[in-house]
């Protein structure tokens, strides 16, 4: 189905694409706006002789998972180390948890999903390697899903052509960005093209 071309009926669009997507339509039914209506809320400075903006996942995220599960299997084998009688049963227990961090390390390191990053400019936009240009751009929407205290965020381009592209970008808002912050970038990049 094609996206329609007016506000309303491509908030209804991906309002009901996004009660589709939900496990048998539980949960709470998720936010969506514009980056127009979020832009005019991000009350920080933008440089306006920036050529381009790039957003990616904060340096601190990319550190602080690993420490966080590095320190849950310290205390999980020092527990299992300390309860155990058996020496070779202990080694090869705390064994697989080690490697199972390393692997669970790897995945979240290696993960394109997790580690892109998007460029802005004004020539348009550029998510895991596709261009997208601002003339072929109708509208950025953002998409949070709330899941209790935690928010997954989404980025929904509506495009000239009639369909939309999606995007997780939960892991480029946080420390770094705020979805105010990315939505008054991508108005002002659009706004020069």
């Amino acid at each position: 189905m094609k996206i329609p071309f007016n506000e309303k009926e491509t908030l209804e669009y991906l309002s009901q694409q996004e009660i589709n997507d939900t496990v048998f339509g539980l949960g709470r039914v998720p936010e969506i706006a514009s980056v127009r209506d979020l832009a005019v809320s991000y009350k920080g400075n933008i440089d306006k002789y920036q050529i381009e903006k790039v957003l990616k996942r904060s340096k601190i995220d990319r550190i602080s998972k690993p420490i966080i599960y590095l320190v849950f299997i310290i205390i999980v084998s020092v527990s299992i180390y300390n309860l155990s009688n058996s020496e070779i049963g202990t080694f090869f227990v705390l064994s697989l948890l080690w490697l199972l961090l390393v692997i669970v390390l790897l995945i979240d390191i290696l993960s394109k999903d997790k580690n892109f990053s998007i460029l802005l400019s004004q020539e348009g936009m550029t998510i895991k390697d596709i261009f997208y240009p601002w003339n072929e751009v109708y509208q950025v929407y953002f998409i949070i899903r709330s899941h209790g205290k935690t928010n997954t965020y989404f980025m929904a381009l509506a495009l000239d052509s009639g369909t939309s592209d999606k995007y997780e970008i939960s892991d480029i808002v946080g420390v770094g960005a705020s979805i105010e912050k990315i939505a008054a970038y991508i108005v002002h990049f659009k706004s020069r093209a």
